[in-house]
């Protein structure tokens, strides 16, 4: 789901309904909805939280949800039969991930060399999917390695 939600639940609450419903009538297995979370207060250094010439830092903050907005959306992934996962950028967020139960975490890979991040991953001995995207292989394989064997 990423900012699809527009920083509106109940947005986000029509995306999942229609994904769920989809599902149903493709008799789609497994499906699943994926969010991406930023702890925004720790995530983006103070100079840069009100520069205009920044396009990502507008987006994240006109569309920031709240720990309790994210609890709605990810129980109403769940009612609909749905597996979470969750994209953490932060360590924060890996915290966020544990509070609302959610079931996978997926390592962008722009996190591929986010030590500090991968071992938070590790520690919650949760499902890991790790996109490698363009990565080359010599940086992929050490962060695969390492969660694999610290978690």
């Amino acid at each position: 789901m990423a900012n699809n939600h527009q920083g509106s639940v109940e947005h986000g609450l029509k995306i999942i309904n229609e994904i769920a419903k989809v599902s149903r009538e493709e008799g789609v297995r497994g499906g699943a909805l994926k969010f991406q979370f930023r702890h925004l207060d720790t995530f983006i250094h103070p100079d840069f939280k009100n520069n205009p010439n920044l396009p990502h830092i507008p987006r994240f903050v006109a569309t920031r949800l709240s720990d309790e907005e994210y609890r709605t959306l990810t129980d109403n992934v769940r009612e609909n039969n749905l597996t979470t996962i969750a994209t953490p950028f932060d360590e924060a967020s890996v915290e966020l991930i544990g509070k609302l139960g959610i079931e996978i975490i997926k390592i962008a890979s722009c996190s591929a060399s986010d030590w500090p991040l991968i071992e938070k991953i590790a520690e919650t001995r949760k499902p890991v999917i790790a996109s490698t995207a363009g990565l080359m292989r010599l940086r992929v394989e050490p962060s695969l390695l390492h969660s694999c064997y610290k978690g």
